[in-house]
């Protein structure tokens, strides 16, 4: 055998794509101008790790572990911008220290984990790997590190827009059994949800997941059937008379959003859909499925956010 043969086989993992085709997989790692080239450089390194993953499985890990690291040493170069002591400081204080500066636009509690999953890469105690499981994180990495490079000021002021907006939907029971109409046209909502708001530029663009009703039963792999979650991005947003309105985004449409209770057909449509719904014993895996959905389109709208889209 000779070495070519021992090191340059495809994985059993990846035998059904040519080399070309996995890393075409591989993620775009953007970088906002103010990111240091050390960290831009060390993502270099990462690509590489992915693309020859395609022959050693395992280095999806190696370079999970690597963009880890990268944030940590990121995290020591963005902080000594404010700290001068932040090279000595290690990853949970600089996670938490630059989190009261506000430099991070994701929630708080859904990064704290990256400690634990940091210490597990630098302290293994045993040989084990995820594999294609963290294939997808590594990017949220590098969009964290791009989170700590935007302004500020906008983002407090988005934060409160998005926390004043919620509350106003909330107030108005626009979060279940929600109607979405366009020309006329309407659909039942399960679940009407704000994901983001950019205000970056004028008119401010609303982000919403839509989880429109959807037929109960299991598909050829005896497995749940999960809703579709469409999005809905739209400018010149108003919330009045427990209706949303607005422009699409893209299709330049008016848009509109409102309760089911305003029509004495669509409510009877939903609580009987509801009534259905309320009797499944298990609904973690749907729950969970809308979730993820949830944060694919936000992940999306953050990644046209980061480059000024």
């Amino acid at each position: 055998m000779t070495w070519q043969e021992k090191y340059l086989k495809p994985h059993a993992f990846f035998v059904h794509k040519t080399f070309n085709e996995h890393c075409d997989n591989i993620p775009e790692f953007y970088f906002k101008a103010e990111v240091p080239e050390d960290v831009v450089r060390n993502f270099e390194v990462i690509k590489t790790l992915l693309a020859f993953s395609y022959y050693e499985y395992k280095l999806i890990d190696e370079a999970y572990s690597k963009a880890l690291h990268t944030f940590e040493m990121a995290m020591k170069i963005r902080l000594s911008d404010f700290d001068a002591s932040a090279r000595n400081k290690s990853f949970k204080p600089l996670l938490a220290t630059l989190n009261k500066h506000h430099l991070f636009e994701t929630d708080y509690k859904q990064i704290q984990y990256l400690e634990s999953l940091r210490n597990h890469y630098a302290h293994p105690k045993s040989h084990s790997f995820a594999g294609a499981v963290v294939w997808n994180k590594i990017q949220g990495i590098s969009m964290l590190i791009n989170e700590m490079y935007e302004d500020v000021s906008l983002r407090l002021k988005r934060k409160e827009q998005m926390n004043n907006f919620r509350k106003k939907m909330k107030d108005s029971s626009l979060n279940n059994g929600v109607v979405i109409e366009i020309n006329s046209e309407h659909k039942i909502l399960y679940d009407l949800r704000l994901l983001f708001i950019n205000n970056k530029k004028e008119p401010n663009s609303y982000l919403f997941a839509c989880t429109p009703l959807w037929d109960f039963g299991q598909n050829e792999h005896q497995s749940s059937i999960l809703p579709f979650v469409f999005k809905s991005k739209l400018v010149k947003v108003n919330l009045e008379n427990a209706q949303i309105t607005g422009i699409s985004f893209e299709a330049k449409q008016a848009v509109k959003f409102y309760s089911a209770e305003s029509s004495t057909h669509l409510i009877e449509e939903y609580q009987k859909w509801k009534s259905k719904f309320d009797q499944i014993d298990f609904t973690f895996p749907i729950e969970s499925g809308i979730s993820m959905n949830f944060f694919n389109h936000l992940n999306e709208e953050k990644l046209l956010f980061q480059r000024n889209y």
